[in-house]
């Protein structure tokens, strides 16, 4: 997110990620709390460089210090940011700005910690996290990783742990998402599963290094779900095309996908040997819940290979989710009477999928699911939100999870997404 002062254009970038023109970087407020207005942040960064804080960010005057070399700052927040929800208008963005660099002395880290943590913390994840994630286990890095259109394959290029900025909207696709390291370190401060989505370009050594690396840093008491890429039957993606290319004439699930999986489960059970894989590792293979022919046509090479799938896939995964037909929605009783037939067909899949993973003798679970009313199908985004705030939609999302419970026994249930901004995309998680 770094950007000239001078002429507001990309700041060229250290091999850090950090500028090396004077720039500025800007971060949203809306979504999360920053902590108390006033409450000092302690800006913590090697190099030279002086820091200032511009909309909602102020410097403390006379706050700067330099201990073994490592310069700190406090930084308070000006306001609070608008939440609950959060505002369709005005500017929430918080600017950090940095100049009189040197190249003899550059910019190798800039970190800026939250009130009540040490200025030389290691921790990834925020304890103030722990509550509003107690109710879930499991944390899935679809959008984190960059999985969507990716163009990311190589290890050895991939965003490391200390580059800046990890904020993967504002830096090439080809180094992929959220460094793995911190999303294993953020799991494990958090006590959470993490869930992962392996770049669709990746080649079967890619599989062994990420194996090899969740091995060294997830903690013993964690497990760790992996899948291929996210929805490759999704012709929206290019992981689609990609796939659907290698794989002719064949299905892609068939030719492409299939044959992948079971190389990430070999690879993931090479390195982690056959106790802990069979403890702690959860490979996924995950189709469309409308048409589970995608799904079908993996099954079905291996078993014209000869290979019996629960050796390799321990879940089969589809997006429970539920939503309207049609557009141009006025009243939120015609919204939530077509909400109940489409959730009614929603119940079909989830039931058809248990059914085909209890034939094969492998687990059933959700990666994604909620209700997926768009902003666009309603005559205002307004009536999209009331609807996502109307008692009836926690009833109906009560009503998914219970039938779920139900058909699958308990298996694993990801809904997407548990906080968003005001966009009139995909729900919130709310059950109260």
């Amino acid at each position: 997110p770094w950007r000239r002062t001078s002429d507001n254009t990309p700041a060229p970038l250290n091999s850090f990620g950090l500028p090396l023109d004077p720039a500025y970087a800007f971060g949203r407020m809306e979504a999360y709390p920053p902590g108390t207005v006033g409450a000092p942040y302690r800006l913590r960064y090697t190099g030279t460089g002086t820091f200032t804080g511009t909309n909602r960010l102020a410097k403390v005057a006379g706050s700067d210090v330099t201990i073994g070399g490592v310069h700190y700052a406090d930084f308070t927040f000006t306001e609070q940011p608008l939440l609950n929800p959060p505002s369709l208008t005005g500017n929430s963005y918080s600017n950090l700005q940095v100049t009189g660099l040197n190249s003899a002395d550059p910019l190798t880290s800039v970190r800026l910690i939250a009130p009540g943590y040490n200025q030389d913390t290691v921790q990834v994840g925020r304890t103030e996290l722990k509550p509003i994630l107690s109710p879930f286990q499991v944390l899935r890095f679809m959008d984190w990783s960059a999985t969507n259109f990716s163009t990311h394959s190589v290890w050895a290029t991939r965003r490391a742990e200390n580059y800046q900025p990890q904020s993967i909207g504002f830096t090439s696709p080809s180094i992929g998402g959220v460094a793995w390291e911190l999303i294993f370190k953020f799991c494990n401060d958090l006590e959470k599963d993490p869930w992962v989505c392996i770049p669709h370009q990746a080649p079967a050594s890619y599989y062994t290094e990420l194996a090899t690396l969740a091995l060294s840093l997830l903690n013993t008491n964690r497990k760790i779900y992996v899948e291929l890429s996210n929805e490759c039957w999704n012709g929206g993606f290019s992981q689609y095309a990609y796939f659907r290319d290698l794989a002719l004439p064949a299905n892609p699930y068939y030719g492409a996908i299939a044959p992948r999986i079971k190389q990430i489960s070999e690879a993931f059970k090479n390195v982690w040997g056959a106790a802990a894989f069979n403890a702690r590792v959860k490979i996924v293979l995950a189709g469309q819940a409308a048409n589970e022919v995608w799904v079908r046509e993996a099954l079905r090479w291996f078993s014209d290979n000869s290979f019996t799938v629960s050796d390799y896939v321990h879940y089969l995964s589809l997006a429970s989710y539920f939503g309207i037909t049609g557009s141009g929605y006025t009243t939120l009783d015609a919204v939530f009477a077509n909400l109940e037939t489409q959730h009614a067909t929603t119940l079909n899949h989830m039931r058809t999928y248990t059914s085909l993973a209890r034939e094969h003798g492998v687990g059933v679970c959700c990666y994604e699911a909620g209700q997926h009313i768009l902003a666009s199908q309603t005559t205002t985004t307004q009536l999209f939100w009331d609807a996502q705030n109307d008692p009836r939609m926690t009833a109906m999302i009560r009503a998914n999870m219970d039938v779920w419970e139900e058909i699958s026994n308990g298996d694993l249930y990801c809904y997407f997404a548990l906080a968003t901004t005001l966009s009139g995309w995909f729900s919130v998680f709310q059950t109260k």
